[in-house]
């Protein structure tokens, strides 16, 4: 348990923090490899499938690790953003501001997203604003992470409706 929580949930959203961020360590491995569509079905048919998302955890680590063997890293060399936030942050009427777990993940959500054109802070921070109604991701509550998570997994479907409404 973390951050004096009851530890109802946090396993549930551990997991899924995992899992975002080695989707979107693929992501960026396949985008920093140059790997166009043909070579990265490749690279998935070994398990079987045909999306990353299809994958399990121990298959998304070693597509991974495929992904080192021809060269791509990890860099960890600057310091986590929002690392230097309390995990259990209130305002002043005792409201929990979401974790710098959580505000990770948005932002890897944000940053590896084929419907995101500019893939900045700032412009996260102005999508998280329209939803949550913050002035930054630094100040987003945790009751509002999932409403953002959800904001940006819908914007794929929006971009589809907008696709075809242009046809």
């Amino acid at each position: 348990m973390q951050g004096g929580s009851t530890g109802h949930i946090p396993d549930i959203e551990t997991r899924k923090v995992c899992i975002v961020n080695s989707l979107a360590i693929i992501h960026i491995a396949k985008k920093e490899l140059g790997l166009d569509a043909v070579a990265y079905e490749a690279m998935l048919s070994r398990f079987g499938k045909e999306s990353s998302k299809d994958l399990n955890e121990q298959q998304r680590l070693e597509l991974i690790d495929d992904f080192k063997k021809l060269g791509f890293t990890i860099k960890s060399d600057k310091p986590l953003r929002y690392s230097h936030l309390s995990s259990d942050r209130r305002n002043d009427v005792g409201q929990l501001f979401a974790s710098p777990g959580q505000l990770r993940m948005i932002e890897a959500m944000w940053m590896s997203s084929a419907f995101v054109k500019k893939k900045t802070v700032e412009a996260m921070n102005s999508f998280i604003k329209r939803i949550a109604a913050v002035e930054t991701a630094e100040w987003l509550l945790m009751k509002d992470v999932r409403k953002v998570v959800k904001a940006i997994k819908n914007l794929s479907s929006s971009s589809e409706t907008n696709i075809n409404a242009m046809h």
